[in-house]
């Protein structure tokens, strides 16, 4: 006998599997093929074999630069026989800052890939494409990675995975690896010519890989001259550095920010970079008259001696790029800059809680506990707050209340209005509210919960997503919106409502849920009462 509790059950699969087969990720793929004939093309610097995946062309950890330790990128060494690249290359040393170590809910939900780094062999890029040299010109949509500047890889999230974004839009995915933390962005040149560049070779990196899809996309079916920069937290921060560095001109011609507003706050000062860059030069005993022992310094001690001369600076470490350098003489805000950037599409946006989600979701809290919370924030401005936050989003919850994100959200404000102002190309926004169902709901609308969306990959980060039937459904709209972007600078596609431009005077947005819908100034009062530097 089949109970209604079976027959509710069976009938969620129905959908389930429904809106697999309609988001193009299915449980059931096509086929795997692998062998000598299949997925061969070449590059400017050799042959390159993959395989084909449910139709889709993979080739993983192609070298498109090769470099000595704080030194400019060059090209690898070239080869002559067919190279393997079937397999994933390593990522950029680093720390475990992205290992939630202790917190067992989000090694669970996030499934952080554990990965082999190595220091020589981590410049490669990863291409996904429905074609090879077959005479179409295929839009490219390249993502930099998210940790930070610090930390992260091109497969640290399985969502990453470039498969269902490729087949679904008939585009070529390409993800990059690059130098991270001290390796890309240590500021030694007060202590040698040689470390001219040493401060921003991380920027250089993912120039040079621009570069390299420049020369070579075309043999893996895509258009050089269509090319979408994107990338989420850190990433979106890199996706903003290259708009204003002068040597990525002309390398792509769109660009989409998620949760990663950085602009100006993220760039060192020249001076400070440098300061910097002698205290961890001390921190080793070194100096201008022994600096060259640096490249030798073996990794995790020229990691951890970063981390001394960061306690110097309130603690932290200051990775991240140096403006007034010769690779990125702007910050994002210079006016001198804009020219830069001016002619190219934007699509910025945040999630609900970024960061704030691990504050209150695990507990329910009460109207006097959360009203106390806002207290302690505004003083005599929390029942203000309080109203307009129910103005702003109505159906939400208390628990709501004390963990929506403030900071990410008026930044990305001040960076699209900052675009707008600037005239040239347009920009749209967007904000992220679809909350996950894993573990009771704790993590919200989270910091990274986009991206399985966006890449149209619910199954493969399902223990994040719950990978319910709606949760297919809107990363099918979602991932249709990043398509259009990446193939024309405008995200309308059918499968939304009109999403206009921005404007700042509206603050336009297209809010990316269970329901989807364009909105204006929903929470402009709301953001006018919270303190500058926003709740977290």
């Amino acid at each position: 006998m089949i109970t209604k509790h079976l027959m509710g059950l069976l009938a969620g699969m129905a959908i389930c599997a429904g809106a697999f087969a309609q988001s193009g990720t299915t449980s059931n793929p096509g086929p795997v093929i692998s062998s000598s004939k299949d997925a061969v093309t070449r590059t400017t610097n050799g042959p390159v074999i993959g395989y084909v995946d449910d139709g889709v062309y993979v080739f993983k950890g192609i070298p498109y630069a090769a470099a000595e330790r704080f030194a400019p990128p060059t090209d690898p060494e070239p080869w002559t026989e067919v190279r393997m690249a079937r397999v994933y290359g390593p990522a950029c040393p680093q720390g475990s800052n992205l290992v939630w170590r202790g917190q067992n809910d989000y090694e669970f939900a996030f499934r952080y890939t554990k990965e082999v780094f190595d220091e020589k062999d981590m410049f490669t890029v990863n291409v996904f494409t429905k074609g090879l040299q077959d005479g179409k010109k295929r839009p490219v949509f390249v993502w930099f990675h998210g940790g930070g500047f610090s930390s992260g890889s091109a497969i640290n999230l399985a969502c990453y995975e470039g498969t269902s974004l490729a087949k679904k839009g008939d585009i070529v995915v390409v993800t990059v690896n690059h130098r991270l933390n001290c390796l890309g962005f240590l500021d030694l040149s007060s202590l040698g010519e040689r470390y001219k560049y040493s401060a921003n070779t991380g920027v250089m990196d993912m120039v040079k890989s621009l570069e390299w899809i420049r020369d070579n996309i075309e043999y893996f079916g895509g258009d050089p001259s269509a090319v979408t920069i994107a990338g989420q937290s850190g990433g979106g921060g890199k996706v903003q550095t290259l708009m204003v560095t002068p040597s990525a001109k002309g390398l792509f011609h769109r660009a989409i920010v998620q949760s990663g507003p950085y602009g100006a706050g993220h760039m060192m000062a020249k001076k400070a970079a440098q300061d910097y860059g002698k205290r961890v030069a001390a921190a080793l005993g070194l100096d201008a008259g022994n600096i060259d022992k640096i490249l030798t310094v073996p990794y995790e001690e020229l990691s951890e001696a970063a981390r001394k001369a960061g306690m110097a600076n309130g603690g932290r470490f200051m990775d991240g790029p140096t403006c007034g350098d010769p690779t990125l003489p702007y910050d994002w805000f210079a006016p001198e800059a804009d020219y830069l950037h001016k002619d190219i599409p934007l699509m910025i946006g945040s999630t609900f809680n970024e960061l704030g989600h691990t504050l209150y979701y695990d507990v329910e809290l009460t109207e006097t506990q959360a009203d106390e919370i806002l207290s302690n924030r505004f003083g005599s401005a929390a029942p203000e707050f309080k109203k307009e936050f129910f103005k702003a989003y109505p159906g939400m919850t208390i628990n709501d209340m004390v963990s929506i994100d403030i900071n990410t959200r008026k930044s990305t404000i001040v960076v699209a209005d900052k675009k707008y102002n600037i005239g040239g190309a347009p920009v749209y926004m967007y904000q992220f509210r679809w909350k996950s169902p894993v573990l009771d709901g704790k993590f919200g609308a989270t910091h990274n919960m986009d991206l399985p969306f966006m890449f149209n990959n619910i199954f493969l980060q399902r223990e994040l997503t719950g990978s319910t039937p709606d949760a297919y459904q809107l990363a099918d709209r979602m991932s249709a919106a990043w398509i259009a972007f990446t193939r024309s600078g405008d995200p309308n596609n059918s499968s939304l409502p009109s999403w206009p431009k921005y404007d700042p005077s509206k603050r336009n947005i297209m809010v990316f849920d269970k329901k989807c819908e364009s909105l204006s100034n929903h929470d402009r009062k709301l953001l006018d009462i919270a303190p500058e530097k926003g709740m977290f």
